[in-house]
């Protein structure tokens, strides 16, 4: 009775080896008077027996069992959550401190009111302080509990690099030494973006940066690769630390997220083996050594990761030069060991060369990524559409092939599969293309790209409704993400197109624009459409628009100059072909020619001196036409023959013919014409019998018009 007493008025018991209990303490304090702090003074300065000590700790517990018992029901499963999530999170530890402090805080104070029952005006300052301080753990737990459940999300138009925690030891688990290097590598990538972050373009337009995000500890790639994905990352830099007695291991590796290779805008390959690889072994386990060693290994991943984001938004220039200087950084430390291994960093450099059409470099490179990495497909399927563009059609062929043979060697995985049906699409095996994208499908049925790749090819075989059904899929998957949505609609009024349905092609097309106004691809096929159906203004604007936005800035001017051309338009075509040629490529002879050609049908006020201007871009284009030389020569032969220059505009054809013996049936004709104009007989019809001699080859109306003249000519020759 006394004890409770006491414990209700809040006095304090006092005698020698008694208790003292104040209003907020339950339990034993040795001697001493005043309050809870004084008490706990006199044990330190004044220290009671060792028995005196346990029975009051004893007492202390056995009073106080129902808080300490509830205390530790609360902390426990908060503690294990902590423990089990914190690294994979990257949980604060002052976040769980606070909470636990604070449900110890709000436990006592809830038991607190409930055995105490205090009068109405002190219950009621002590239930408004006690839901305040639960409101408060409520809230910091709710908030923490949605941020694990709602990782951040990088923009669509910002390039995320997702950088994890680096483990340290064989388990990967955080360490402070991981930490370090973790945030040595956030900080030293932020710089650089920082830096460089004024050279992003997308067209003319400035983008954002990348950004960075700490996604926890990773332990192997796959997770790396997922975690990266779950935040919305492009590309993933992870590493370990592997330390032993004798010295450490440094590991570092850069990963795609699916979403790159699932971008309609790059679908050309798939890398078999993703990732810049890095790995050193150390004599020391000194971590300042080990700091050294990681420091000259974040220049290489920070250049290629700006690489990679400049390519990713078509800003290839800047890419070669970030490309270039990750490979200045990977050169070998010492005899030994390289910093990384620079594969990946040569492939991507020669397909950013590819987009800056300069196709010599880029198969440079592309050869010395093969030479390094003679196992991946995706570095000869490159090839192959570097040999194309140059006009080396042995050459492409031979790739396509290599291609389909390592991937044969390989297991069948997403990327090798897709490769595979890559190449054979390259070869004109559209039936093979189309059981491996299915394949693909059957064991990805989330892969975007491959539902987009099928139905194009079930689209040519005219099964538009088969191709219907896997647009809808694909529409599925591309829910919410505009760029997936801005492809799927330019696929769908390609095939409405063909399906002689022009009211829904235009309206996929405007769609497609509306979705992303920073693509090509929905211009120039609206502009194609518009023309075919003789809307030569809207054409007009479209053609302008690419020649604005396109990241190739060549083959947008030179493609709206043709358009003017062929619209009669020649003189403003003059500005564009002008225009395209500001922007170098691998061969700039037939923009040259075409150069030539819009001088030739120009306004005489325009150009009173055209048929040089002409004479002069023909022999800038002769100089080295590669493999366009047998057109170049048609060309010439037929701007030569219009300022009535035929003897000159024969020899120009016959050499064409000559280059190419198969050439199209339209330069032989014109050369028989030519030979009819200057009164040789005997050489046109030589030459119209060859046309007719090709019936097999060439369109009817070519065979008739050959024939027709062949048989004028034979009647005036009877006469």
């Amino acid at each position: 009775e006394s004890r409770a007493e006491i414990r209700g008025s809040g006095a304090i018991a006092q005698g020698p080896g008694s208790v003292a209990v104040a209003g907020d303490v339950h339990g034993p304090i040795h001697t001493g008077t005043g309050n809870i702090v004084q008490n706990i003074t006199q044990y330190v300065t004044n220290p009671p027996p060792i028995r005196t000590i346990f029975r009051d700790i004893g007492e202390l517990f056995k009073r106080n069992r129902l808080l300490i018992g509830l205390t530790f029901a609360l902390q426990i499963p908060l503690a294990i959550l902590f423990f089990a999530y914190r690294d994979r999170y990257l949980l604060s530890d002052w976040i769980y401190l606070t909470l636990a402090f604070l449900l110890a805080f709000v436990g006592w104070r809830w038991l607190k009111l409930i055995r105490e029952r205090p009068p109405r005006a002190t219950l009621r300052r002590s239930l408004y302080l006690t839901s305040l301080i639960t409101l408060a753990w409520v809230s910091i737990l709710s908030h923490q509990t949605w941020t694990m459940a709602h990782p951040r999300k990088f923009l669509d138009n910002q390039f995320g690099i997702a950088v994890s925690t680096f483990g340290e030891g064989t388990n990967s688990r955080s360490s402070r030494l991981g930490r370090e290097i973790t945030q040595q590598l956030l900080d030293d990538l932020n710089e650089a973006i920082r830096q460089e972050s004024g050279r992003v373009r997308i067209g003319k337009e400035t983008t954002r940066d990348p950004a960075t995000l700490r996604i926890g500890v990773v332990r192997e790639d796959l997770q790396a690769t997922e975690d990266g994905e779950r935040v919305g990352a492009e590309l993933v830099l992870w590493g370990r630390v592997l330390e032993e007695k004798k010295g450490s291991e440094i590991h570092f590796q850069a990963l795609e997220t699916p979403d790159i290779t699932d971008n309609p805008s790059f679908p050309q390959t798939m890398l078999v083996e993703t990732g810049l690889r890095s790995k050193i072994a150390l004599t020391s386990t000194n971590p300042v050594d080990v700091m050294n060693a990681v420091s000259a290994q974040n220049a290489v991943i920070i250049h290629y990761s700006l690489g990679l984001y400049y390519y990713l938004n078509l800003d290839f220039e800047s890419a070669v030069d970030q490309f270039e200087s990750a490979l200045d950084y990977a050169k070998p430390a010492t005899s030994k060991t390289n910093l990384v291994d620079p594969a990946i960093v040569y492939y991507y450099l020669g397909k950013s060369y590819q987009f800056l059409e300069k196709y010599e470099e880029a198969q440079a490179a592309l050869e010395e990524a093969a030479r390094l990495n003679p196992k991946e497909p995706a570095i000869a399927l490159a090839q192959a559409y570097n040999q194309r563009a140059m006009g080396h059609e042995e050459e492409k062929q031979n790739a396509l092939q290599r291609a389909i043979d390592l991937c044969n060697r390989l297991p069948s995985t997403k990327a090798v599969i897709y490769d595979r049906a890559l190449a054979y699409e390259g070869q004109g095996d559209l039936e093979a293309a189309l059981r491996e994208y299915e394949a693909l499908l059957r064991e990805e049925p989330d892969f975007f790209i491959a539902y987009l790749s099928s139905a194009r090819i079930l689209s040519q075989f005219d099964r538009y409704d088969e191709a219907m059904a896997r647009y809808q899929q694909a529409a599925r998957l591309a829910d919410g993400q505009a760029a997936k949505q801005a492809w799927l609609s330019l696929d769908l009024g390609s095939l409405y197109e063909r399906m002689k349905q022009p009211d829904e092609a235009l309206a996929q097309y405007s769609q497609a624009i509306a979705l992303d106004p920073t693509l090509s691809g929905p211009y120039f096929r609206r502009a194609q459409f518009y023309e075919k159906t003789g809307m030569i203004n809207a054409a007009s604007q479209d053609y302008q628009k690419l020649a604005e936005i396109s990241s190739q800035p060549h083959w947008a001017h030179e493609t709206f100059a043709e358009f003017l051309r062929r619209t009669g338009n020649c003189t403003a075509a003059v500005d564009q072909y002008q225009e395209a040629l500001r922007y170098p490529v691998f061969n700039n002879a037939l923009t040259h020619a075409r150069l030539g050609r819009a001088y030739a049908c120009s306004d005489e006020q325009a150009f009173p001196d055209k048929q040089e201007r002409a004479n002069d871009e023909f022999k800038k284009a002769l100089r080295a036409p590669g493999p366009d030389e047998a057109y170049i020569r048609s060309e010439y032969g037929w701007v030569l023959a219009g300022f009535g220059l035929n003897q000159d505009a024969i020899e120009q054809l016959k050499r064409s013919i000559e280059v190419n013996p198969g050439i199209d049936t339209v330069t032989m004709l014109n050369l028989g014409q030519l030979y009819e104009t200057v009164g040789d007989t005997a050489m046109a019809m030589e030459t119209y019998e060859k046309v007719v001699s090709r019936e097999s080859e060439i369109p009817k109306e070519a065979f008739e018009k050959a024939l027709q003249r062949l048989a004028n000519l034979a009647d005036k020759e009877i006469e």
